[in-house]
């Protein structure tokens, strides 16, 4: 997917914690219609794409086969993610954990 982000644009960032809900809720959200009234249908049909690609392709870690606990499982699967997305913002990778970890209990 490298390719198809060629840089992590503000908004990509935005939209990803608005669908996950990062920072309004209290748990993960998973919520296209927010996106869609943040920045309109154009720039949504082109933001959600992505963020369901970010959101599946931090989901493909193997953590919860090697991590002894849950904190450990949460960071085994940040370092995948990293390491498919080097220079991914924080802020996303704040987000899918979150989301990770509410599907991982």
């Amino acid at each position: 997917m490298g390719t198809l982000i060629e840089e992590w644009s503000p908004e990509l960032v935005e939209a990803v914690r608005i669908w996950a809900g990062n920072g309004f809720t209290s748990s993960p959200q998973f919520n296209d219609s927010l996106v869609v009234e943040r920045f309109g249908d154009d720039a949504a049909n082109r933001l959600l794409p992505l963020v369901s690609k970010l959101y599946d392709d931090y989901h493909l870690t193997d953590a919860l086969l090697y991590a002894e606990s849950m904190q450990e499982q949460l960071e085994m699967a940040k370092q995948d993610f990293r390491q498919k997305y080097p220079n991914v913002p924080e802020q996303i990778v704040d987000a899918l954990s979150r989301c990770y970890a509410f599907s991982s209990r």
